[in-house]
């Protein structure tokens, strides 16, 4: 094989390589990107190599897809489709791209493919094409594997043939479950599912692996479908039952009428069973109704704007957090310490009390064990997960995260002491919910140090942490206070230090007017509740207020000045330690965790017109901010993208909606 004909080719995207065995190498390594993405010009260029390896498939003992970057393929790349909005321009490009994996899939030559790090939507329907797939199973953080369909986030679903190859191959009840949830897949899940045929634990093992895989079939092409078991959902008599138990799951987290794109492929499915040319059909013919659709747009809004969001992490500085001092072992400095520790820092926790302390250290022992499942893993993470009420681990603290009472005096004590104990270049941050940092900083030497990190309840499970600037505070450690939150998995969003911040300033407007409204006695707790999750919220406003805690709730209102009635039933709870569901107790009773109903929703209410008024102050506050430049943008052009990613991930306001303010501007047309 002489060079010139793959220099022919002229490809950007991928370097190819026919080594002396005969095997053609292809590595993907999109130019100008960071990560490797589907763009229509990757397409292209993919496709030219398939035309390249079908014409000499007589000398070719197979074709090797691996990545030169330190991930697989992250998926579509979503900015080059996001122009698309007419049914014929993304109709032309899918049935392009149709063309393009089915050539892959019907190649005369085996195929075979290496699988490092992210493997994500378009990146799993190509590997889906492959006749041999290897995956890096590596326990390194930085070397796992990742494997999944996000699509159902974006209000999509796999347009690239995703749907029938992977119910074809994978069986319809793996298949449908990484589709309709969106979740990822780690290695060992990946070969139970079908996806991995093998695992390697290192990345030179991919290339020779798929290299003894190839020399072996000599030619010879397998087929990968799913086993006798794994198919039997599609079989006419059990398909019925499987599709109920899918849909009457999918209603239990998504709103058919706010979320249609996973009922859609369900229908589909119902459809075809295992008729999978009518799978791909309709998979095609209804992919430009999703793409098009205001969810699809206003979710693909929300994956710009967590983007943007952990672009505020670029650190101007190298300094590495390793070691995580935590003061205050209540629920949320528990839940910190849980979080920081499951993803691989030291973290010492310090309170005054022993009985904290004890309970914080069997709280993160049973989530681990049910996280973790495995004995070593569990060890390990308790392991960095220390009980330490002397503070000794004050010393070699990189970062030291108070989440004490909130109490003014009591935090402006403990950083004077703190201040004292820990190096020179240690993160000084505070927890709190509402107070101005200004005032917090007051008696320590070096006000510049000390910065917010403000996590949302429960901390291992919101995504969002406020990052807190005063008005004197060092930018460096602002932006190392960013980056660490973006390490530890979580949306990093930087605010100007006033009382509530963004999310509790927009938050405590709108629970205290649905707790009026339930005080006149003109709707029930109930009914405010329904009303605001048909629209679109995670939990009523009445049920978070009882999850916050009343009194906690009640603290931020009177920091943010909101006027409170006089013997208003909040106050009066409060008064008779009904505090809510830490106290099982509180506008509602509380068992095992969730909250017991006790009147009906009246079904002739207009719940739509309820959730408005309750929410009308929450994206009237939300506007407030943006005016107000609460939220800091060093180039103030995203200021409004940022405030609605903040609401989203903060307070889980309907993500169908793309954020509180762009929700605002479509009431305003």
């Amino acid at each position: 094989m002489s060079a010139n004909k793959l220099d022919k080719l002229k490809l950007e995207n991928f370097n190819v390589k026919w080594d002396c065995e005969n095997i053609l190498w292809v590595i993907i390594d999109c130019k100008d990107k960071s990560e490797n993405t589907l763009d229509i010009e990757v397409l292209a260029e993919f496709d030219k190599i398939l035309d390249f390896a079908n014409d000499n498939a007589k000398e070719l003992k197979g074709l090797g897809l691996l990545s030169a970057k330190k991930n697989f393929i992250m998926g579509a790349d979503v900015n080059s489709f996001a122009d698309l909005n007419e049914h014929n321009k993304i109709n032309e490009l899918i049935n392009k791209a149709h063309l393009i994996f089915d050539k892959l899939d019907n190649l005369k030559i085996p195929t075979a493919c290496g699988i490092n790090g992210f493997c994500l939507g378009g990146g799993l329907e190509t590997v889906l094409a492959f006749k041999y797939r290897v995956v890096l199973n590596n326990q390194e953080t930085k070397y796992k594997s990742s494997i999944g369909f996000p699509e159902v986030k974006l209000g999509i679903y796999p347009g690239f043939g995703g749907t029938f190859r992977s119910i074809s191959q994978l069986g319809p009840i793996n298949a449908l479950t990484m589709m309709l949830t969106g979740k990822n897949l780690k290695p060992s899940g990946a070969k139970a599912s079908g996806i991995a045929h093998k695992l390697v634990d290192t990345k030179d093992k991919l290339r020779w692996t798929i290299r003894r895989k190839l020399l072996k079939l000599d030619g010879k092409i397998e087929k990968t479908k799913a086993g006798f078991f794994k198919s039997l959902p599609n079989n006419p008599l059990i398909s019925l039952f499987v599709y109920n138990k899918f849909k009457s799951e999918l209603k239990k987290k998504a709103n058919p009428k706010h979320y249609p794109a996973p009922y859609k492929l369900l229908d589909i499915w119902k459809e075809s069973l295992s008729d999978y040319a009518k799978m791909q059909k309709l998979e095609k013919a209804n992919f430009a109704e999703m793409m098009t659709s205001k969810t699809a747009r206003n979710l693909q809004r929300i994956f710009y704007i967590s983007n943007a969001m952990k672009g505020l992490a670029k650190s101007a500085s190298d300094k590495s957090i390793r070691n995580v001092h935590i003061i205050g072992a209540g629920t949320m400095g528990c839940d910190i310490a849980i979080h920081c520790a499951g993803k691989g820092y030291r973290v010492t926790i310090q309170d005054l009390s022993d009985d904290m302390l004890k309970k914080a250290k069997t709280n993160a022992n049973k989530f681990f064990k049910k996280r973790l499942k495995k004995p070593e893993l569990i060890k390990q993470a308790m392991t960095r997960f220390i009980i330490d009420k002397e503070g000794s681990g004050l010393s070699s603290a990189d970062v030291v995260i108070e989440a004490i009472v909130e109490n003014l005096e009591v935090k402006q004590k403990l950083f004077k002491e703190v201040e004292a104990k820990v190096a020179k270049d240690t993160i000084l941050a505070t927890n709190t919910s509402a107070i101005p940092l200004e005032k917090i900083a007051q008696s320590m030497a070096d006000k510049t140090r000390l910065i917010g990190l403000h996590f949302f309840n429960p901390a291992h499970t919101l995504p969002l942490v406020e990052i807190i600037k005063s008005d004197f505070v060092n930018q460096e450690f602002l932006e190392i206070g960013a980056k660490f939150v973006k390490d530890m998995g979580k949306f990093p969003l930087i605010v100007k230090s006033s009382p509530g911040f963004l999310v509790n300033r927009v938050l405590a407007p709108y629970i205290m007017s649905a707790l009026k409204l339930e005080d006149k006695g003109t709707y029930n707790k109930e009914t405010i509740d329904k009303a605001c999750r048909e629209f679109g919220m995670p939990m009523g406003p009445i049920e978070l207020a009882d999850t916050v805690g009343l009194d906690i709730m009640l603290n931020v209102a009177k920091e943010l000045k909101l006027k409170i009635p006089k013997g208003s039933k909040v106050e009066k709870l409060i008064q008779d330690g009904k505090l809510g569901r830490k106290t099982n107790s509180g506008y509602y009773d509380w068992k095992k965790g969730r909250p017991v109903e006790t009147e009906s929703v009246d079904k002739n209410i207009d719940l739509s017109e309820i959730a408005h008024t309750v929410l009308s102050p929450l994206w009237v506050e939300a506007k407030s901010c943006l005016d107000e430049k609460i939220v800091w943008d060093k180039d103030r052009q995203k200021s409004s993208d940022l405030i609605d990613g903040g609401i989203i991930f903060g307070t889980g306001f309907a993500p169908h909606l793309g954020g509180a303010l762009n929700y605002m501007k479509s009431l305003n047309k």
